[in-house]
């Protein structure tokens, strides 16, 4: 017999913290960015470029971590939610 075991409001928690990462994590990708718009009328050599090609490859990781933190999120207080409602119904 498969089994359950879950704490809605630490599912919730979880939820909630990983929004706030996501939020965080946008917020210093932006300042970063507006950073290396800024500094990249200064720093115009090979290096600059292999940088900022780097930077991409790794804000498009963090993208995906966005889209799939926000789905995991979700559904995250949707399980703890049906959970609660199992849990009150006992």
């Amino acid at each position: 017999m498969s089994q359950a075991i879950v704490e809605p409001e630490a599912l919730r928690r979880f939820a909630a913290q990983l929004e706030r990462s996501r939020g965080d994590l946008q917020s210093q990708a932006a300042a970063t960015m507006g950073a290396v718009a800024g500094v990249s009328e200064t720093w115009r050599d090979q290096k600059y470029a292999e940088f900022h090609r780097a930077l991409q490859d790794a804000f498009q990781v963090l993208r995906l971590f966005y889209l799939e933190s926000e789905s995991e999120a979700s559904y995250l207080r949707g399980k703890a939610d049906l959970a609660q409602r199992y849990l009150d119904g006992r």
